[in-house]
């Protein structure tokens, strides 16, 4: 648009599996010797693809579907961006911004439930006794008095939809006078999140040597702690390569778990343009 100005959208059209939504308002136990009197607010949202009828049991909880699984679960998603030529304020300066995953999905086939308000005595766990009580009896009575303790009464409803959780993305490049393969980046991410919205600042330093390469490294502080990352990308003619992570691991088991860090990222990507 112009000589300074480009802007682009992408449009996702998406296909929901499952979801499913709970949470706690509010919970108050009073401790008995023998028992807890509880006080408890929740509720809870699932969904599934397909046209089904649930069943439940005497407690109110599903149990099982009949219906035929189909793709019923549909929805979109939409991402809006620009960037601006800022080289007659500062040459090699470009600023952009985007607004990503704006949308929701529709399910056919969805529960919801409550807890109300109610008070209710929960006697904890019974006895289990290994001896006489193979592994699925145990198993099935941990599950009934969770059951209890949750205090949920589901009930089946014709339509309901989740929306995504959309992210703003504010960015500026300034690309170095000196090797003008070398540039510096800055980005501002916040998460539109329901339940913990974020935000993180992103330090990057980018490097091109070869028209077919580039590579990045960057630093970040958010609401979850600071992170590093890194990139590479290969693109000679006919397709392109990326590697990168932007939560670095440096501390691994054997086996490959991370230590002190319960979160990491790594993404492959290959594109093959079609001309």
């Amino acid at each position: 648009v112009g000589e300074h100005w480009r802007v682009g959208a992408n449009l996702h059209l998406l296909a929901g599996v499952a979801y499913a939504d709970v949470s706690v308002d509010r919970l108050e136990l009073q401790m008995n010797e023998n028992e807890w009197v509880v006080r408890s607010l929740s509720n809870a949202e699932a969904g599934g693809p397909g046209d089904m009828a649930f069943e439940f049991d005497e407690q109110g909880f599903p149990t099982g579907a009949e219906g035929r699984f189909w793709p019923t679960s549909l929805g979109f998603g939409l991402d809006v961006g620009a960037e601006c030529d800022l080289s007659d304020v500062a040459p090699g300066l470009r600023a952009s911004a985007a607004l990503t995953r704006l949308g929701r999905i529709g399910w056919k086939s969805a529960l919801t439930a409550t807890s109300g308000e109610n008070t209710f005595v929960y006697n904890g766990l019974g006895e289990i006794d290994p001896a006489t009580m193979d592994l699925d009896e145990e198993v099935q009575q941990i599950v009934d008095e969770a059951k209890d303790l949750m205090n949920l009464q589901f009930r089946q409803v014709s339509r309901s939809h989740t929306k995504l959780a959309p992210s703003l993305r504010l960015g500026a490049e300034y690309r170095m006078p000196f090797y003008s393969s070398l540039s510096a980046a800055v980005l501002y991410t916040h998460g539109f999140c329901k339940y913990q919205a974020f935000n993180e600042a992103r330090l990057f330093l980018n490097v091109s040597p070869a028209k077919a390469f580039e590579g990045s490294l960057n630093v970040a502080a958010s609401t979850f702690g600071t992170a590093f990352g890194w990139m590479l990308n290969l693109h000679p003619k006919g397709f392109a390569l990326s590697l990168g992570t932007d939560c670095m691991v440096f501390r691994i088991t054997p086996q490959g778990i991370p230590v002190n860090r319960l979160n990491a990222n790594l993404c492959v990507g290959i594109n093959i343009p079609i001309s």
